[in-house]
């Protein structure tokens, strides 16, 4: 309790902001279940869904270069009102004009990825060296807890109240501008450069997006590789849908309290072991199907799946925080957040071509990988240019 007594106002007020951020973004999970409810032809809708992934990423770059150059809050409030805007929007229209639909879904996404860069340095600001991987576990609990939310919004409405499910996303969202109001103001580009000239380790941070972006690979192969081996089994997917559930709770629960041990830890350090322990939780679980214990060692496998996202995910913005100076904390949390979205967007396609072209050779291939994400992550720590 006294841990939490710590944490400022402000990252109480940020951390609910960005709860109702995440609750009310369901589209970007929905995004193919939307699509095919409004009778995207089968043959278009990966496009649809690459184009609309793609503006995220965009948001996600866009965010941070805006808010290093205009005030991270300023950026927040902008992302608020114009994602209410494509809401109310989405609410109203007429589903049966494609094109309309998928340049407001879009344009939807990119609202929504302008919060994500401004936001993570906001929190990054807040603390001081390793105290950021604990401030940064207490935000993602409520990035998490909104996360479920917004699955439940949908199971619960059902996908033929999606009008009504955006424009409950828009008067939702109109409480963030009060809750941004307790949120202190960063600073500006020109006072930022006042104090810090450029941003250092350009090389050491290329080298951890791309583990990072490596590491959601691996992570987002869960919805398509872990799901085609469970389901010949029986009660598959049952299993897979217990796992679904395991997850978050222990990351809710887990994530804060662990990273007190964590911040003890060298940041390199806590961030590779963060991906080996997720990566031997994949392998463990993706490898149980192999066993006549499938369902102990598959729940096993996802616990350690689990506790290595509690180590690297909180600890991955604390890292880039300190190898990106003032000038350049929101332009750099968006680049990280950009990276992880392209792996995120890669990972089911690549699970899911593992799986049926090379089978079991699959989980040995995403330690291979985890393995060259642990290695940017280690030259990171000693190059500097």
């Amino acid at each position: 309790m006294t841990s939490l007594r710590a944490i400022p106002g402000s990252i109480w007020a940020l951390s609910w902001a960005s709860f109702i951020n995440r609750s009310t973004g369901f589209l970007g999970l929905f995004a193919a279940i939307f699509f095919t409810y409004i009778g995207v032809d089968p043959t278009l809708l990966a496009l649809f869904l690459l184009l609309s992934g793609s503006a995220g990423v965009l948001g996600s770059l866009a965010g941070g270069a805006w808010a290093d150059r205009w005030g991270a809050k300023r950026i927040l409030l902008f992302s608020t009102l114009l994602n209410m805007a494509f809401f109310i929007a989405l609410g109203t229209v007429n589903y049966s004009g494609h094109m309309l639909v998928l340049i407001l879904a879009s344009l939807n996404s990119f609202a929504s990825q302008l919060w994500v860069a401004p936001a993570s340095a906001i929190v990054a600001a807040s603390a001081e060296d390793q105290e950021r991987v604990t401030r940064f576990a207490f935000y993602r609990i409520f990035m998490n807890v909104g996360a479920i939310v917004a699955p439940v919004l949908v199971a619960f409405a059902g996908k033929e109240r999606f009008h009504e499910l955006f424009l409950l996303s828009a008067i939702a969202s109109a409480a963030v501008p009060f809750l941004l109001r307790y949120v202190p103001k960063s600073a500006s580009s020109h006072e930022s450069h006042q104090k810090s000239a450029g941003a250092r380790h350009s090389l050491p941070l290329i080298l951890v997006y791309l583990a990072l972006m490596v590491t959601m690979l691996i992570y987002a192969q869960h919805q398509s590789a872990i799901p085609l081996v469970l389901d010949p089994i029986e009660s598959g997917m049952q299993l897979y849908a217990l796992l679904l559930i395991i997850n978050p709770v222990i990351i809710i629960c887990v994530e804060y309290p662990l990273s007190f041990f964590s911040k003890k830890l060298a940041q390199p350090l806590a961030l590779s072991l963060g991906i080996a322990v997720m990566t031997a939780g994949v392998m463990l679980t993706g490898a149980s199907v192999l066993t006549s214990w499938t369902w102990a060692w598959a729940i096993a496998g996802w616990v350690l799946f689990s506790i290595g996202e509690c180590l690297f995910a909180p600890t991955s913005h604390s890292y880039v925080a300190a190898l990106a100076d003032d000038a350049s904390q929101a332009r750099a949390q968006g680049a990280l957040s950009a990276a992880q979205t392209i792996g995120s967007a890669l990972g089911p396609a690549v699970g899911a071509a593992l799986v049926v072209g090379v089978g079991a050779w699959t989980w040995p291939i995403f330690g291979v990988l985890a393995v060259a994400a642990c290695v940017c992550v280690w030259l990171s720590a000693r190059v500097r240019v």
